[in-house]
């Protein structure tokens, strides 16, 4: 399997997402109710995949496919066929060589809006495909776009690149619109060896409830530039993934604020 060509398996991430209005009831965030959040989307900009090597001497790197046109996805190095789909899925195809495979499938948009925020649900977003495979690194970027995934053409993708954003959010705070952008870097590892047959689900842990408070309670404005570092690192603590056999924590994850 290693030495050849590949099949694909399905990606998907399925998100439970804490519902506002219940935490609203609290005490908790008594101080927060006047905040009311219409639409938070999240980018995927990367899942980085790596596959052990198979007999690789040592210094032998893997050849990479380039990237494909929106549709069309790259070039699958010795396995031409392999290459991702690009559009939406907008995956990279990397062949390999005698050295370890990787995959770099992304990005991917998370958008969560309406009653799956307001009372919370357990959401199911496909995402394209993925090589099968057995990988020893397995990790989830939320991040901006880059150079590596810029080619991709999707208007989900068009807000993110024009704000230069990975996490983009909508509503009001005491009656007055906000919109709410952040660079926010999040890195997180899956627990490996990640085998993936026919399909692979993400498992996304996301609890809004908790995005505008700080870490003794008080509320957080969006309205108001000074709180947007700590509204950022509120919502790293909020998010966390998992896998379909291992759920969501937060073991691992590393978040960088810019």
């Amino acid at each position: 399997f290693l030495a050849g060509c590949s099949q694909s398996s399905s990606l998907s991430v399925t998100a439970k997402i804490g519902g506002t209005s219940q935490a609203l009831m609290s005490n908790q965030t008594t101080a927060n109710k006047d905040l009311v959040l219409s639409r938070a989307r999240v980018l995927i900009n990367e899942l980085e995949l790596h596959e052990k090597a198979m007999g690789a001497g040592k210094g032998e790197k893997p050849h990479a496919g380039g990237p494909g046109k929106a549709g069309h996805g790259g070039g699958g190095g010795n396995c031409p066929n392999m290459g991702g789909k690009g559009g939406s899925s907008g995956e990279k195809g990397h062949g390999p060589v005698n050295g370890p495979q990787h995959d770099e499938p992304g990005p991917y948009v998370i958008d969560l809006q309406g009653d799956a925020l307001l009372s919370g649900a357990t959401k199911s977003f496909p995402l394209g495909d993925v090589k099968a495979g057995t990988y020893n690194e397995a990790v989830i970027e939320v991040e901006p776009i880059d150079d590596e995934t810029a080619w991709v053409t999707d208007a989900a993708l068009d807000d993110f690149k024009k704000n230069s954003a990975s996490v983009l959010m909508e509503g009001t705070y005491k009656g007055v619109a906000f919109s709410y952008v952040s660079k926010l870097h999040i890195e997180q590892p899956l627990p490996t060896p990640l085998t993936i047959s026919d399909k692979l689900d993400l498992q996304l842990a996301v609890d809004p409830t908790q995005w505008f408070l700080d870490t003794d309670g008080s509320a957080l404005d969006p309205t108001d530039a000074a709180a947007h570092d700590k509204i950022a690192e509120s919502i790293c603590r909020s998010i966390s993934f998992g896998d379909q056999d291992h759920a969501a924590s937060n073991e691992g994850k590393v978040c960088t604020i810019q």
